[in-house]
């Protein structure tokens, strides 16, 4: 519970490039019900860069395979 209260503050903090960078590479460590809550901090940053750190962690993740969550798809929808 922990883990999952943890990602939900993170998934709405004010994070920099440089934060989310870190966090799209930890994401091979995550859960899927920690993904869905940290998602939300990915949606105000659209670089490509971020944008292909971001699915390279998610291919790697733990969660992958499984359902996404109705935020999963909302990071990408912004990348062009």
């Amino acid at each position: 519970m922990q883990r999952i209260n943890a990602a939900s503050v993170v998934g709405r903090a004010n994070l920099t490039e440089e934060q989310l960078a870190e966090l799209a590479g930890q994401l091979p460590g995550v859960g899927p019900l920690e993904i869905t809550r940290l998602l939300p901090a990915f949606d105000d940053h659209a670089t490509e860069e971020l944008g292909l750190k971001l699915i390279a962690g998610l291919k790697q993740s733990k969660g992958n395979g499984r359902r996404p969550g109705r935020h999963a798809s909302q990071p990408f929808c912004k990348i062009s």
